[in-house]
């Protein structure tokens, strides 16, 4: 297994793996073209980190980190 930064290549995967993610989490929809959508948006972001796991040549998983601006605590996060 190889942890690799993502590539717009690994959208249609990574879309693949939120789509199961989201036949668990019953609070969100699977719309592809909103999931690619914000996912070209992390990898366009420079202060995202977007990663996959790679196994010979197959995402098989993926992380995201992202600053988000809490008003809680006055400033970045994350």
């Amino acid at each position: 297994m190889c942890i690799r930064p993502a590539t717009h290549a690994d959208l249609a995967a990574m879309t693949g793996l939120l789509e199961q993610l989201f036949g668990i989490e019953t609070e969100f929809d699977v719309d592809k073209a909103k999931q690619m959508r914000g996912l070209a948006l992390l990898l366009e972001t420079p202060k995202a980190v977007v990663l996959v796991a790679d196994v010979g040549g197959k995402v098989v998983g993926m992380v995201t980190m992202q600053t988000v601006v809490s008003t809680a605590e006055g400033g970045p996060v994350g």
